[in-house]
C-alpha cells in the first residue's frame, strides 16, 4: 500500500527524499475518516463529533522512514547535499 508514496534516490552526490504531502494532516482538526484514508499513523476516535483524528499508539510510518533515510544519508560519505520535498500523490 505504501510503495511509491514516499521515496528516496541518490543522484551523484545529492540525496533526494520525496515525502507524501497527503500523509501530513495534523492541521486538519476536523478531519473525517474519508480525509485521512492515506494516513500511515494511528487514529483515535474523538468523542465530541465521532471523527477519527491522528494519534494513538501506532507511530506515523512516513516519519519513521524519514528518520531512517536522513540517518542513512548523513552517514554516507558520498553525499554532499540532502534535498527533501513534498509531493501530492496521484490518489489525492
Amino acid at each position: 500500500m505504501l510503495q511509491g508514496r514516499f521515496w528516496s534516490v541518490q543522484v551523484g552526490t545529492v540525496y533526494f527524499i520525496a515525502l507524501d504531502a497527503d500523509d501530513v494532516i495534523n492541521q486538519l482538526s476536523d478531519a473525517t475518516p474519508e480525509a485521512i484514508v492515506g494516513y500511515t499513523g494511528g487514529l483515535v476516535s474523538r468523542d465530541s463529533d465521532y471523527s477519527l483524528v491522528p494519534g494513538g499508539s501506532q507511530p506515523n510510518l512516513q516519519t519513521l522512514w524519514l528518520e531512517r533515510e536522513l540517518r542513512k544519508a548523513r552517514l554516507e560519505p558520498s553525499v554532499d547535499m540532502i534535498v527533501v520535498s513534498m509531493h501530492q500523490t496521484p490518489m489525492s
